[in-house]
């Protein structure tokens, strides 16, 4: 059956980009984040292809995020990256699921609600996000409070950088500077750069005074995408990336070759005629210039093209690019195709991915939008089926809504 709008996912380029964070961190376990349903491409199909490839370890953000990889048969460790509530630690501690703690109250609440069981914990330290985590200033004796604790088994001690992808300068393995090698993706001052190793050292400050007290914790990780490839002195004994995996490089310009997985296409609905003085959409804020032919797509700010998006953007369709007219609507969106006649209701238009020559990407999307690739890809609607492609051809299809 047709489908109004899909979203394709190339498997082989997921597993492109898993390799390239194996040669950026040769050294150290891969912890790979898949929250957010895999950034929306589809938590289940992408765990599975990576540990079929290797991958051990997982990290999500939520106790649902956890059971459904328990539920779909990934068996390997999974970090629960955010705080749970009491009700869920028997249930997440009898699935094997690593707690965060990043307070002593947290530290806590779980103790009382494990009843006995013991819990594979991960400390989290606020180095300077400020956003989750045991405060840098006094860590070690809360941390020292914590395990004494007979429920915890503290298995993991990590931080997060908060301006790691927005470096200028690349820290190699020995710490020194190396000028040069990618463009800014900001224009923050370069002072700003070395925060991150403050935070860093913060970290291995704490982590050093730790082992004094005979703690030696075995999963040390700080490094997400972006430091793991620009600050590869911070990896520890496991890495995080996140955004890397799927094809977008969190650096900009930096050298290194990652692949985009997802291709977001949707079907020309209608195609009318209008005459030059006519307008287009919601509030008439675009009006034809000429007599012009305009597309109906079936995409709105509903499956995630954001409005802030209308008049911003091209799509792609019969391998040229279309602009798009008009406010993007909930489910529809406009495009201007009088310089391409050939186009007939059911075509597809690439708004994501690749035509042809022309490609258009999720990181030229964010900055059009004036935000993150990350929150476009995660912005995709549970509406969009996914497909999954590998050696060319197609594994599995998910459609969402025939789930509820």
């Amino acid at each position: 059956m047709a489908q109004r709008l899909i979203a394709e996912i190339n498997l082989d380029n997921i597993l492109f980009n898993y390799r390239q964070v194996l040669k950026c961190a040769p050294d150290c376990r891969v912890c790979c984040v898949v929250k957010a349903n895999a950034y929306g491409h589809g938590a289940v199909p992408v765990a599975r292809v990576l540990a079929q490839a290797g991958a051990d370890f997982f990290a999500v953000a939520t106790p649902e995020e956890a059971l459904q990889l328990r539920r779909h048969g990934i068996s390997q460790d999974i970090l629960l990256l955010c705080p749970a509530d009491a009700d869920w630690v028997e249930v997440l501690a009898a699935q094997r699921i690593s707690l965060t703690v990043g307070s002593i109250e947290t530290a806590r609440i779980y103790a009382k609600a494990a009843k006995g069981a013991q819990l594979k914990i991960h400390i989290k330290l606020d180095t300077g996000m400020t956003r989750l985590g045991l405060p840098y200033q006094g860590a070690v004796e809360n941390i020292l409070a914590i395990a004494r604790w007979p429920n915890f088994i503290i298995d993991g001690l990590f931080t997060h950088f908060s301006v790691a992808d927005e470096d200028t300068i690349i820290i190699a393995k020995d710490g020194k500077r190396r000028e040069g090698l990618f463009a800014p993706s900001s224009t923050k001052d370069k002072g700003d750069n070395d925060f991150t190793n403050v935070q860093l050292s913060r970290f291995q400050t704490i982590n050093k005074e730790l082992r004094t007290h005979n703690i030696d914790i075995p999963l040390v990780h700080c490094a997400c995408s972006a430091a793991l490839i620009a600050y590869p002195h911070s990896q520890g004994t496991m890495v995080r990336p996140g955004i890397m995996l799927y094809g977008s490089n969190p650096l900009g310009n930096h050298p290194l070759t990652l692949k985009p997985a997802l291709t977001l296409k949707a079907r020309v609905a209608q195609v009318s005629r209008i005459l030059k003085g006519e307008s287009v959409g919601y509030g008439r804020n675009w009006f034809a210039t000429r007599d012009s032919v305009i597309a109906t797509v079936s995409l709105g700010y509903a499956d995630g093209l954001t409005r802030l998006l209308s008049g911003k953007l091209p799509m792609l369709i019969h391998g040229r690019e279309a602009r798009q007219v008009g406010r993007i609507c909930m489910d529809m969106c406009m495009l201007d195709i009088t310089e391409i006649p050939q186009v007939v209701a059911g075509d597809y238009v690439t708004i994501i991915g690749r035509q042809q020559t022309l490609a258009i990407t999720a990181d030229q999307i964010a900055q059009a939008a004036g935000t993150i690739t990350h929150e476009v890809l995660c912005a995709i609607g549970l509406r969009v089926p996914r497909l999954y492609y590998q050696s060319g051809q197609l594994v599995e299809q998910i459609n969402y809504l025939d789930q509820l």
